[in-house]
């Protein structure tokens, strides 16, 4: 006797051959699905940076080049430090003992950051 899979739409020999592929098959189905809506929201998170950066463009276009940053980094206004080790700094002094050193954060990325969080 043969086995029809509504799932597969094929025929199988044996109840657990017919078990077996409908089970394969929705562990792909569900593999599928994930991999799709990961995709959709890069797609999106894609759409969304091409939406930023035309707006930044225009900002600056319109106030002069880097007003942008400018109007950013005085909405946050962090002034911080941070200890950073000089073998992360510079791959040449790597493995050597070394006393730490301060180093001022990134301000555009931190105002950036900032922004972005205050949506």
């Amino acid at each position: 006797m043969k086995f029809y899979s509504e799932v597969t739409k094929e025929m199988y020999d044996t109840i657990e051959a017919l078990q077996t592929a409908e089970e394969l098959a929705s562990a792909d189905t569900a593999k599928k699905e994930a991999v799709d809506a990961i995709m959709a929201l890069v797609k999106e998170g894609a759409e969304i940076e091409k939406k930023t950066l035309d707006l930044m463009r225009d900002f600056d276009k319109e106030y002069g080049f880097g007003s942008i940053a400018k109007e950013m980094l005085a909405r946050v206004n962090q002034e911080k430090t941070v200890k950073v080790p000089l073998d992360e700094l510079f791959s040449s002094t790597k493995g050597m003992n070394r006393s730490r050193t301060s180093v001022k954060q990134d301000d555009f990325i931190n105002a950036l950051d900032a922004f972005l969080r205050t949506k």
